[in-house]
């Protein structure tokens, strides 16, 4: 049985193989074990909706914070402001996404000017 792949999001170049040379943008399908070097240098990101990242070679239900590692306890922001998008995009603490500036809070797929309001709203409490 062959293992499934899915889809990623290319952030930085990469070189997945011989066949497909050298990769600076667009969209890679990708097995977990494939993935794995690339996540862990934050060079890939899983797409959103595939349900499951790599973890150390192995599939596992995503949190969609980079290299498989779960949320920081002190993350807050509700799912309604924001909470996926911004764990798919690297910030897992209320510290992380209250030092980003706001233009690259919007810079997130999925990140608007009235989610933006109900993240700064959120973290003022």
């Amino acid at each position: 049985m062959t293992e499934p792949t899915l889809q990623y999001e290319i952030l930085h170049t990469i070189y997945p193989d011989e066949e497909r040379g050298r990769m600076s943008e667009g969209v890679i399908d990708l097995t977990a074990e494939e993935a794995a070097p690339y996540l862990s240098r934050q060079a890939i990101r899983l797409l959103p909706g595939q349900g499951r990242a790599p973890s150390g070679g192995s599939a596992a239900v995503s949190t969609g914070t980079p290299s498989g590692t779960p949320p920081d306890p002190a993350f807050t922001i509700p799912e309604d402001a924001g909470r996926s998008a911004l764990l798919a995009n690297g910030y897992d603490s209320d510290a992380k996404v209250r030092a980003a500036e706001n233009a690259t809070l919007l810079s997130i797929n999925g990140i608007g000017e009235a989610t933006v309001g109900k993240i700064r709203a959120h973290l003022a409490l």
